[in-house]
């Protein structure tokens, strides 16, 4: 394999210029991904009546209909596997893996292409029961958490590889369809005829890296509608009986219509969503938050010296218009601050007023005024950080980050708190 330049898109500088001379090649893009399909209105009492009434179903004779579906669910789901060849297992036990189940059968059965088999157990799930109202005196539907069976068909799937869909066999019939991004990009690379080495769920060798990383970002651009609609039809092919009564009711929405309401909607930020239509734009986010972890561990092998870092840090500064005192390193409070904000666990996501709260107070008051006057001591530390440039906030968030500058010196500062003094002696002789 020749070794390919490293992207600044996805290994920031510092990482690389100190561990630049270890790295054969760099590649990023979907490791293990979930994608919850869900008929999201059946999941309130108002639209669930109106999905009934227009399915001519009487809330009395809810239970009956369910249980007659359920039955028919899981019936279609031996045929499936019977016409296919393929064993019908039920999992009785939590523990089992599944995975190594599955792995098992492929190996044994030499499965390249197709149905590897579809197991069943009794899992927890959030379904839709009709109750009695005592206080409207009539009966209404309600989401309970409770179990049910679930049906899980595994593919080798000429695409995707090696990925499944898992069923609820019970209102609402939630689908989560599970694949995994390196299965997808092995099938990307057959194809394509280059050579890889793969150990696990790693890429240890790849013949052209850069055309790899081609291949994996292009994933982010496939038709997830279509893809996910094959794999319903396949695994649960009286979804279409089920969605009737409200035809525009759908798991996964056509392309054109997933582009058409994008359209017609100002362009503005939003929260993230767990669907499709918002996946390239986590893969964006992730991809960030991968290089904050790598400048994370860049700054543990820092050479600069700890007198030039901390330059300045113990002088009081300026910041928008008002004065902030020195950080003392070597006093308790601010030492514990600084040990709070370093967390590798922050690294990812960022940390909030909350979460620094929790690890410099033993105990959450009860009192709300009390609670209120250690977030308003937290935030006051917090504005001292973001004074000597330590830590910024993220934009539209109450979260913050270590800037490049405050990760280098924090990380020198905590080393040199927990040095050795016999070696720092040694090391000044």
């Amino acid at each position: 394999m020749q070794k390919s330049s490293i992207s600044d898109n996805l290994v920031p500088p510092e990482f690389s210029s100190k561990f630049g001379s270890l790295i054969k090649a760099v590649l990023g893009g979907l490791d293990r991904l979930r994608l919850c399909g869900t008929l999201r209105p059946l999941f309130t009492p108002r639209w669930m009546n109106i999905y009934l009434c227009a399915a001519k179903v009487l809330l009395k004779d809810y239970s009956k209909h369910a249980q007659a579906l359920t039955e028919r669910v899981c019936q279609r789901a031996r045929q499936i596997a019977e016409s296919a060849g393929r064993p019908y297992l039920y999992v009785a036990s939590a523990p089992t893996s599944k995975e190594a189940l599955i792995e098992q059968i492929a190996r044994r059965d030499r499965i390249s292409e197709g149905l590897v088999a579809v197991l069943s157990a009794v899992e927890p799930c959030v379904a839709i029961s009709v109750r009695g109202d005592a206080t409207k005196k009539r009966l209404s539907p309600v989401v309970q958490t409770r179990k049910c069976l679930h049906l899980y068909h595994y593919y080798e799937h000429p695409i995707l590889g090696r990925c499944h869909l898992r069923l609820q066999s019970w209102y609402p019939f939630t689908v989560d369809v599970c694949l995994n991004g390196r299965a997808w990009l092995a099938r990307q690379l057959d194809a394509e005829g280059l050579a890889y080495c793969r150990a696990d769920n790693c890429f240890v060798a790849l013949q052209d890296p850069g055309r790899a990383q081609a291949l994996a970002d292009a994933q982010l651009l496939a038709d997830w509608p279509q893809l996910l609609q094959e794999l319903l039809r396949q695994a649960h092919p009286l979804h279409g009986e089920i969605l009737s009564p409200l035809p525009a009711l759908h798991y996964y929405c056509p392309q054109s219509n997933t582009q058409t309401a994008s359209q017609s909607k100002a362009r503005r930020w939003q929260r993230l969503r767990r669907s499709i239509v918002d996946l390239p734009r986590r893969a964006e986010v992730s991809r960030v938050a991968n290089r904050r972890y790598l400048q994370a561990l860049a700054a543990t092998q820092g050479n600069i010296a700890l007198g030039q870092a901390a330059a300045g840090l113990t002088v009081a500064v300026r910041w928008q218009g008002r004065r902030y005192r020195g950080i003392h390193p070597l006093e308790p409070n601010d030492s514990a601050l600084l040990e709070a904000i370093a967390r590798g666990q922050w690294s990812l996501g960022g940390f909030r007023n909350r979460d620094i709260r929790s690890h410099l107070f033993k105990a959450t008051p009860k009192n709300p005024s009390h609670l209120r006057c250690q977030s308003a001591a937290i935030g006051r530390r917090l504005r001292l950080l973001r004074a000597h440039r330590i830590i910024r906030k993220i934009p539209r968030t109450h979260r913050y980050i270590l800037t490049p500058h405050g990760r280098n010196l924090v990380t020198a500062l905590l080393a040199a708190q927990h040095a050795d003094t016999q070696k720092l002696t040694a090391l000044a002789a």
